[in-house]
């Protein structure tokens, strides 16, 4: 959502919706942010600028998961599995 409201990233239907339809389709879990997340993130790029990237890496790594990303920083964070999105 913060893309769209940066303008970074453009879609041509209600988000919403696209969100809650792909969330169905691919039967996409929800993963709490919980001690073994908390315990990960203040090892991970300690400097970087967006917190929110920090929880994503550490919720991969603690739940063992597979981050999809274009962020360089990111992928160079030890221990995160990362599928490039080049």
């Amino acid at each position: 959502m913060i893309l769209l409201e940066k303008k970074r990233l453009e879609m041509h239907e209600d988000f919403a919706k696209c969100f809650g339809r792909t969330t169905d389709d691919l039967r996409l879990p929800a993963i709490a942010l919980d001690w073994r997340v908390a315990h990960e993130v203040p090892y991970i790029l300690p400097n970087h600028k967006d917190p929110a990237n920090r929880f994503l890496a550490a919720t991969a790594i603690a739940y063992d998961l597979i981050l999809v990303t274009a962020d360089p920083k990111l992928m160079q964070v030890p221990g995160l599995r990362v599928l490039a999105n080049i």
